[in-house]
Formats: C-alpha cells, sequence, structure tokens
C-alpha cells in the first residue's frame, strides 16, 4: 500500500507537475522563489524546502547523494517516490480567510459570507477536488509507464495530456489563492 504525504502546493508544482530530479535544496529554493509568491524570503524558503527535503530523505523518498561541497549534495528520487500519493496540503493563508469581517483589495469590509465569497472558496475548493483526480492520473500514468515501458507511446500522449491540465488546475487554485489570501482582517 503507498504512502500519501500531504506538500505546500508550490513544492507539489516544483517535485511533481515539473518533475524536478537530482536536484540540491539550492535549486528547489530557487524555483520556488522565482514561480511562488507564497516563497518571497530567501533564507525562510531555503529552511522550509530543507525541512521537506530531509524529511523525504529520512522517509526514503529522497536519496541523498553526498558531494564534497555541502551546498553541492544532490537528492534524487527512490522507487518509494513514485509509489507515494501526494496531495496538496491545505494552504494557511486561505484558512485565515475563514474570520468574520475582511477588505478585499481595499473595499470596504465586507461579511465573509457575501455571495463573492461564496463563490470564490466554491470556486477554488471545485478546482481542488478536480485536480486531485488529475493528480491521481498523473500518478497512474506514471505507473503505467514504469510498469510497461514498450507501451509509453500509448501513455505517454495521456500522461501530458493530463499534467497540462493538472498545472492549468493549479494555477487557477494559486491564483484564487492569491486572490483570497490578499484581502486583510478587520476588527
Amino acid at each position: 500500500m503507498s504512502k500519501t504525504v500531504a506538500l505546500h502546493p508550490d513544492v507539489h508544482n516544483a517535485l511533481i507537475i515539473n518533475s524536478m530530479d537530482n536536484f540540491t535544496v539550492s535549486e528547489v529554493r530557487d524555483v520556488l522563489m522565482h514561480r511562488s509568491e507564497y516563497f518571497n524570503n530567501e533564507s525562510k524558503a531555503r529552511e522550509y524546502i530543507y525541512r521537506v527535503i530531509f524529511k523525504f530523505a529520512r522517509l526514503g523518498l529522497l536519496i541523498k547523494h553526498p558531494h564534497s561541497q555541502v551546498k553541492k549534495i544532490k537528492y534524487t528520487k527512490s522507487e518509494l517516490f513514485f509509489s507515494t500519493h501526494f496531495v496538496i496540503k491545505k494552504d494557511v493563508r486561505t484558512r485565515e480567510i475563514k474570520t468574520s469581517k475582511i477588505t478585499l483589495l481595499g473595499d470596504n469590509s465586507i461579511d465573509m459570507n457575501t455571495t463573492l465569497f461564496s463563490e470564490l472558496l466554491k470556486k477554488k475548493q471545485k478546482h481542488e477536488a478536480e485536480l486531485a483526480i488529475k493528480l491521481g492520473e498523473v500518478e497512474e500514468f506514471k505507473s503505467l509507464m514504469k510498469c510497461y515501458p514498450h507501451k509509453n507511446e500509448l501513455f505517454n500522449r495521456f500522461y501530458l495530456e493530463t499534467k497540462d491540465c493538472s498545472a492549468q488546475l493549479l494555477g487557477k487554485v494559486n491564483a484564487l489563492t492569491k486572490v483570497l489570501s490578499t484581502s486583510k482582517m478587520v476588527g
């Protein structure tokens, strides 16, 4: 039976959707700094990704390849990594929105139960559910390609289509998360 591991959406995007492999902590940090609005402090991003990579190495999901220079240590995905089911962690910033009043992009304060927020939250949850399904499909196509390498032609097209679709869904989720997280708490 495969493990289930929760990942930050941007880390999930880097390691699973973009299939990063044979990387250093700094390389993953740079990707997060470049592509994520959540990771905007270099040292905190490095600290966060180091904790994730260290945990994955301890769980046997990543293989550590030491080098004489500490910063050149590379990590590759193990067989266990590919049989692990990864899910997207609920974003902390989204949970903060579920309080009484907020201000959206400088508008007057409004209640959380307004139509706008209900619609945005429902839309985000719908995209997250679709994304979870697509990510399951991506993992299954990867597994099929691994089990039946002589049939990769058959599976590769579906794998790439599903991977593109999941990337688009992740973009939608990220966009809605950004809109919702720009809201400020009002006393």
